[in-house]
């Protein structure tokens, strides 16, 4: 599951609990999570990269929910914060476009660089479509 460095002893428990409750059961009843992000930890707002994404966000467009469905996750990343610079570039200069950056290299295990080349040419319209898609396959997934 994806999870920020802050999170990373939730999952460890959880981990624990799914062991026990499998060990006790005998047979694997449910998956033993484990934490899922790439090269950044953690994740800001989409809607101020000030704070952290977390379910307190002061907005609800700021946060990503595990049961937000398809059509709420594409508006959050449509809606997500950015600068009016057409083209994708992955510098401290641009903190929205560098979350959202960390965001899909996160949904996909490429490096931000690796997500810049391949979604290069897209006008920021069409990489937040192209987040959304990858971020719907990752939910479904899981």
């Amino acid at each position: 599951m994806p999870a920020g460095y802050d999170q990373v002893q939730h999952i460890e428990l959880a981990q624990k609990l799914v062991q026990r409750i499998n060990g006790l059961a005998k047979k694997e009843i449910l998956p033993i999570p484990n934490p899922y992000h790439g090269k950044s930890f953690k994740v800001n707002s989409l809607h101020d990269v000030s704070e952290k994404m977390s379910k307190s966000c002061a907005s609800k467009w700021g946060c990503l929910y595990l049961d937000d469905d398809d059509d709420t996750i594409r508006m959050k990343i449509e809606r997500a914060k950015t600068d009016s610079e057409g083209r994708l570039t992955y510098t401290l200069k641009r903190p929205e476009l560098m979350n959202l950056i960390n965001i899909f290299s996160m949904t996909t295990g490429l490096t931000p660089e690796e997500v810049v080349v391949l979604a290069g040419k897209d006008n920021m319209g069409e990489f937040k479509r192209r987040l959304s898609k990858e971020l719907i396959k990752l939910y479904d997934s899981k």
